[in-house]
């Protein structure tokens, strides 16, 4: 009988997982021969050999598609949390050395790399002065996605919007976000001096958002079509059929452009907290808590 292969893990099966992972969070072979660089066939070829070391089928891959199998995906899950867990025990013992170094994984929501109050690159500048073997890996991610990505451990630390706060998770306060009303320039909206006036429109509103949704509600508008991202309604108002909401900062750059208005009318902006988002473990990393020092 053949050794199982958790009793015989090297560094080959843990490249050939890196390898799986990549394929499926590609959507296919295609896919992560991109983002790995490496020739479609040699990708195939080591997935079948994971496949055999495994002894499982992991994923179907034909011209009509491409999918896990049930026993794929539960092999992903595992897979994603022995590479964390391998990425943080490189952490730590370099911590340990007193030369930090390994990847840290920084998940981003959408639309807020753009503010300039978010000293991401000055934090990242600072952290690879500071330990110049780490290397920094940035995914930009919906928010409810990036709270998901802490939480599994997928990433060291998030940035983003905190409408809501997991309990399993640390909301650190960076700066807070302006959000107002928009419309395309030269519609009938775009020069409205009062709520009356928007009666009409209807709103476009960013799905997880429950506070954009609140003020819609609160100040009597219609509500329209739902997105999942910023650029979704960004899309959406567009249209001219549209108003929606979009954080400030990152409006201005469409105004600059001239493919939006900012709507002048008073009490309808709110805020939201934009937060550095960590695993509330009593003993953060030692990369964490300095890039959260250079964050603020």
């Amino acid at each position: 009988m053949a050794t199982p292969l958790a009793a015989r893990l090297g560094d080959v099966d843990i490249r050939l997982l890196r390898v799986y992972v990549a394929v499926a969070e590609s959507g296919g072979v295609t896919g992560a021969a991109l983002t790995l660089n490496l020739d479609p066939s040699t990708i195939s070829r080591q997935l079948t050999e994971l496949e055999t070391r495994l002894g499982l089928r992991l994923c179907e891959r034909s011209r009509a598609g491409f999918w896990l199998t049930e026993e794929g995906r539960a092999v992903l899950s595992h897979a994603r949390t022995l590479l964390a867990a391998l990425r943080d025990f490189s952490q730590h013992i370099g911590e340990i050395h007193k030369e930090l170094e390994g990847e840290f994984a920084i998940a981003v929501a959408d639309t807020i790399i753009w503010d300039p109050r978010l000293r991401l690159p000055a934090a990242i500048g600072g952290l690879k002065t500071h330990s110049p073997k780490v290397e920094p890996m940035i995914e930009i991610l919906p928010p409810d996605d990036v709270e998901r990505a802490v939480a599994g451990k997928d990433c060291h630390i998030g940035l983003m919007p905190a409408i809501t706060r997991r309990p399993s998770l640390k909301y650190d306060t960076l700066y807070q976000e302006e959000n107002a009303l928009y419309a395309v320039p030269g519609c009938p909206a775009a020069g409205a001096v009062d709520i009356q006036s928007l009666m009409a429109t209807p709103v476009a509103t960013v799905r997880y958002e429950s506070r954009m949704a609140a003020m819609v509600q609160k100040l009597g508008l219609k509500a329209g079509p739902r997105t999942n991202t910023t650029e979704g309604v960004a899309a959406l108002i567009r249209t001219g059929l549209y108003l929606g909401y979009f954080p400030t900062y990152y409006g201005a750059i469409f105004e600059a452009r001239g493919e939006l208005a900012r709507l002048a009318i008073a009490d309808t902006t709110y805020e939201v907290d934009i937060c550095a988002v960590t695993a509330d473990s009593d003993q953060p990393s030692t990369l964490t808590n300095l890039f959260l020092g250079f964050l603020k």
